[in-house]
């Protein structure tokens, strides 16, 4: 059976007083919908509180696996691994995507494997409006840090 999957979209620039409500919602989605799987970038703020977040976890759920995203191969561009992370993931068929479109496309491939959303945005101009409106398209439950 596969586990269900939750990736997350953000503000480079989020500010650390939503890192609370990020171990939370995390914390719910392991313990109410069986989540098992987290895949995260490495680009900001938002996603430096939700490594974090996943770290401090993976202390209390230990069979939680914890994928760090890398938009690009890694014979490009070296990615090392944060402690307590299971592996770096690749997502399949990015070889022929530009470098400059990668973590777009890269995004939209973890995005479409992935059942659940945890997102924080703060204005509607920005990709990551993009981004949550492909998970809708698609059919993912997406959950908002305020």
């Amino acid at each position: 059976m596969k586990n269900k999957r939750c990736f997350f979209i953000g503000h480079r620039n989020a500010p650390e007083s939503i890192y609370a409500n990020i171990v939370s919602t995390i914390e719910k989605l392991i313990v109410e919908n069986g989540v098992k799987e987290f895949v995260v970038g490495n680009y900001g703020m938002f996603d430096s509180m939700v490594i974090r977040a996943l770290q401090q976890l993976k202390t209390k759920y230990h069979d939680i696996v914890l994928l760090l995203l890398t938009p690009y191969h890694p014979s490009v561009k070296s990615v090392v691994k944060p402690n307590n992370f299971d592996e770096i993931y690749y997502p399949e068929d990015m070889e022929s995507v530009p470098y400059k479109a990668a973590i777009i496309e890269a995004n939209k491939k973890v995005i479409s494997s992935s059942e659940f959303v945890i997102a924080y945005f703060k204005h509607s101009s920005s990709n990551t409006i993009k981004f949550i409106e492909y998970a809708k398209r698609r059919g993912v439950k997406i959950y908002y840090i305020i």
